[in-house]
């Protein structure tokens, strides 16, 4: 045991003498969860908060044009600016030049031709019936409303905006149909225009209800934001990335000597590499630690969401320690395995990198393509941020991250296990 304590004492002696490598293990992870979450916040913020910058020219003032206008202004999707403008011209010139990601004219006497549209169709469906005379379509004006879209802004956003705005007319373009049928429906029924007109009742005949399919509603509903994500997220990524200086110290030891040295010494061989291994366990537990209380007090004092860390902490220390052991197993191979110093830097930081790329780290799995989520789910870094994911946005426990965790484990092992034969062989590459 004394020993074991001695390797231990003589690693983190080591690393903090190494303020390029304390600088990469702390440093960076909590300015990349920092930097992304602000950046990634209003694209994980619910659509209605965007306040999207809209141009609207309503020369209508009618029921349409009403309808539309408020509709937006009380969607809070949009941040409205009314104008006078009617030249489509000077309209794109406005957009352009004043940033607008949208603008809409609706012209002057929109709401007279849709009420016209609207009787047509109820005169076609009464004609087919009998009971009254068609009328020609084509002597009626269209209702154009016009829109401008910034050529920047993308399609799938543009498929949202205009999403939003159909949703408006569409319900002002039932209410005058309805209007207009029950109007006629008074003229041809004997005895209706004696009493009162027929009115239909407009009201949502179906309601959408949400369930989400995890164990904890309330922390589900509470959690989809960008602190969410890029907490768990970018404390995978930096505990893989203690191979840097993991690696580099177990290259320097063994280039000056110092490995064999210590080989030397009395006692198991097991004993440097469980010193290496328990150090640098505990250094990825402070890192995660570390990302916790940045999710906690630091974010949300700059105006992002806090942290929800679940209902169950005895499942998040258990993930936390099986990716520490997964990071640390991975740190502990690239150094005994590569001969240099940079060919365990190029290839630790590159294979980090990639593992991060298909693991979900910066892209959710779920929109890359089939063959890319069967490949990022054997990346190590993508079961400990689903494991992560399984508590802090299901609300899961013990049971939900057994998969992860064991998946971890074996790869630590594995890891460990290369290791320990290409040490024992003598293999460097």
């Amino acid at each position: 045991m004394e020993k074991l304590i001695a390797s231990i004492k003589k690693e983190y002696l080591v690393l903090i003498r190494d303020r390029a490598g304390l600088a990469i293990l702390f440093l960076m992870p909590v300015t990349l969860v920092f930097i992304m979450s602000v950046i990634q916040d209003a694209p994980f913020r619910d659509f209605q908060e965007a306040s999207i910058p809209l141009l609207i020219i309503n020369q209508d003032q009618d029921s349409l044009g009403v309808a539309i206008e408020r509709g937006l202004r009380n969607s809070d999707i949009f941040k409205l600016e009314s104008s006078a403008l009617s030249n489509p011209t000077e309209i794109s010139k406005k957009i352009r030049d004043d940033g607008y990601a949208l603008g809409i004219l609706i012209p002057k006497g929109a709401t007279t031709a849709l009420r016209k549209k609207a009787d047509i169709r109820v005169s076609k469906t009464l004609e087919g019936l009998g009971l009254s005379e068609g009328i020609d379509e084509e002597a009626i004006d269209k209702v154009n409303v016009q829109l401008f879209l910034d050529p920047a802004t993308k399609k799938s956003f543009k498929s949202s905006l205009l999403s939003a705005i159909r949703q408006f007319t569409t319900a002002i373009e039932n209410k005058i149909l309805l209007e207009s049928f029950a109007k006629s429906l008074t003229e041809v029924i004997p005895g209706a225009s004696e009493g009162e007109p027929l009115v239909f009742e407009q009201k949502e005949l179906i309601h959408f209800e949400e369930h989400y399919t995890g164990q904890n509603e309330q922390i589900i509903s509470a959690s989809m934001n960008s602190v969410q994500h890029n907490v768990p997220a970018w404390t995978m990524f930096a505990m893989f990335f203690i191979v840097i200086p993991l690696a580099g110290h177990m290259i320097k030891e063994r280039d000056q000597g110092s490995t064999l040295r210590l080989h030397l010494m009395p006692g198991s061989d097991l004993i440097v590499p469980a010193g290496k291994l328990l150090l640098y366990v505990g250094v990825c537990m402070l890192q995660f630690l570390m990302m916790l209380l940045v999710g906690l007090l630091i974010l949300p004092s700059f105006g992002l969401p806090m942290l929800v860390l679940g209902s169950s902490p005895f499942a998040l220390l258990l993930v936390a320690l099986a990716s520490s052991f997964a990071a640390t197993g991975y740190g502990i191979m690239i150094g005994t395995v590569f001969r240099t110093h940079q060919q365990a830097m190029s290839f630790g930081a590159v294979s980090i990198i990639i593992l991060a790329a298909i693991g979900g780290i910066w892209v959710p799995l779920y929109i890359m393509p089939q063959a890319m989520q069967t490949l990022g789910s054997l990346s190590p870094l993508n079961w400990g941020l689903s494991g992560f994911n399984d508590i802090f946005l299901r609300g899961g426990g013990l049971p939900a991250v057994v998969p992860e965790v064991t998946r971890l484990m074996l790869f630590a092992a594995c890891t460990a296990g290369i290791s320990w034969w290409v040490g024992r062989k003598g293999l460097n590459i």
